[in-house]
């Protein structure tokens, strides 16, 4: 709902308090659910992205999306879609993101309109709710999406205003471990036997939790010259989407989703990857059974 038009600028020494000069720019639509789209494209999805636009950032997210043969469904509003600004820092290997702000003016017809224009679409095979809302949309739009679009698989990539009960509508969640230790903390420590989650941990292992029973551990490859962490994340969320989609089993499905998110860090601009790159990270994940960790992880 809350895309980006990003510039991601390399720069070979960062200095705070100074002026800085980019050796090199690239600008794209962005976002985590632009992201994940564009990924699910790349594999050969027909992809529809559900999203608030406004102003000349919004126009040129809608043309991006156009340009990818990605579907929007969408509303205009007042203001400027918010832009991201993704520093790397070439000397030091940092990636600093600096994202402004985006708040919108909504009334109920901007949720009637969207849910009109999904509901005339033919049934999607999976659905995919991704990252924050505009400030001023209503902190229940995903609580309303679960109840409204019909898919045979539902995954969830954010918990913006979602209860135990909404976890119940979904198969799949995937989040960071700091947003998986969050959730635990309001939650009760029951998962929802339905559920199977995926918890990144960047360069950590990986926690694997397949419909309430905990399955183990997923050691990723060790990078070397990373370039942009940005868009990892989304890029995890799209394979794992397309794996599971594909008919392959948790472990496998989670292993492929953490080398293409291992390649896309490789790569300067979000949510792409090398195929090769992807195909030799995936031969180093290492997966690992709670039981050959009491103890230890």
């Amino acid at each position: 709902m809350n895309p980006a038009w990003q510039s991601v600028l390399s720069i070979p020494d960062l200095q705070i308090d100074g002026v800085n000069r980019a050796r090199e720019a690239h600008h794209l639509a962005s976002g985590k659910g632009i992201n994940c789209a564009r990924a699910l494209s790349r594999m050969g999805h027909d992809v529809t992205v559900m999203q608030v636009l406004a102003g000349e950032n919004g126009r040129l997210c809608l043309q991006a999306c156009e340009k990818l043969g990605i579907r929007s469904i969408h509303v205009w509003a007042q203001g400027e879609t918010r832009q991201c600004l993704t520093l790397c820092d070439e000397k030091k290997g940092t990636v600093t993101e600096v994202i402004e702000p985006f708040a919108v003016d909504w009334s109920p017809h901007l949720s009637a309109s969207l849910f009109r224009a999904i509901e005339g679409l033919e049934a999607f095979n999976a659905l995919v709710i991704l990252g924050t809302l505009p400030a001023g949309c209503p902190g229940n739009f995903y609580h309303q999406v679960l109840q409204r679009v019909s898919a045979e698989l539902r995954v969830l990539d954010a918990l913006q205003g979602l209860s135990l009960d909404d976890l119940r509508l979904v198969h799949w969640l995937k989040v960071n471990r700091s947003e998986w230790d969050s959730y635990r903390l309001l939650q009760s420590d029951t998962i929802p036997v339905n559920l199977s989650v995926l918890i990144s941990n960047g360069s950590k292992p990986a926690e694997l939790i397949v419909k309430n029973s905990t399955q183990g551990w997923l050691r990723p490859s060790v990078l070397t010259n990373v370039q942009n962490p940005i868009g990892a994340g989304d890029t995890m969320t799209a394979s794992l989407v397309d794996q599971i989609l594909a008919g392959r089993e948790a472990v496998v499905a989670a292993k492929m989703a953490m080398a293409l998110a291992g390649a896309s860090c490789l790569d300067k601009l979000p949510a792409h990857w090398n195929e090769k790159i992807a195909e030799e990270i995936l031969t180093q994940i290492q997966f690992e059974p709670t039981s050959q960790l009491r103890g230890g992880a």
